[in-house]
C-alpha cells in the first residue's frame, strides 16, 4: 500500500473549493482545486468533531493573558488538518495555524489513530 499524506486545511474551503458563494461574496483569486481521497475524509471528520467540541469557543474562557489568541485558538477555522495512512489506521492530526504576529504556541493541538475499516477513533491526545 502507497503512504499518503494530504493535508485538508481548511477542511470546509477544500470540500467546496470555489464551489459555493455567498451573496455578496466577491471572487479575490481563482478558484483552488485539491482531491482527497473520501476514505480519509471520512477518517477526519470524527477527530474533527471531536476536536471542535474540545475548543467549545462558547465554553467559559480559562485564558490568563492573550484573550485575542485565545478566540483565535477557539474557532475549529483556524487549524490545519492533515491525514495519514497505515495498515490498519489512519493517524490524524488536527494543529493550529498561526496568525503572523504569533510565533509559537506550546500545545492547542491533538492526535487522533482512526480505525481503516469502522472510521472510529481508536486513541486521541490533547496537547498540553
Amino acid at each position: 500500500m502507497v503512504n499518503a499524506h494530504v493535508k485538508l486545511v481548511p477542511f470546509a474551503m477544500l470540500l467546496f473549493a470555489g464551489q459555493i458563494k455567498a451573496d455578496g461574496d466577491t471572487d479575490a483569486g481563482s478558484p483552488q482545486s485539491v482531491q482527497i481521497p473520501i476514505e480519509m475524509i471520512k477518517a477526519a471528520k470524527e477527530p474533527i468533531d471531536d476536536f471542535s467540541r474540545w475548543i467549545d469557543p462558547a465554553a467559559p474562557s480559562n485564558a490568563v493573558g492573550d484573550k485575542k489568541l485565545a478566540k483565535y485558538l477557539g474557532d475549529i477555522r483556524n487549524y490545519d488538518v492533515s491525514v495519514e495512512e497505515a495498515k490498519n489506521t489512519f493517524r490524524v492530526y488536527i494543529g493550529p495555524r498561526l496568525p503572523k504576529e504569533q510565533p509559537a504556541i506550546f500545545g492547542g493541538d491533538a492526535e487522533y489513530v482512526v480505525d481503516r475499516t469502522t472510521y472510529k477513533i481508536l486513541k486521541k491526545q490533547y496537547g498540553k
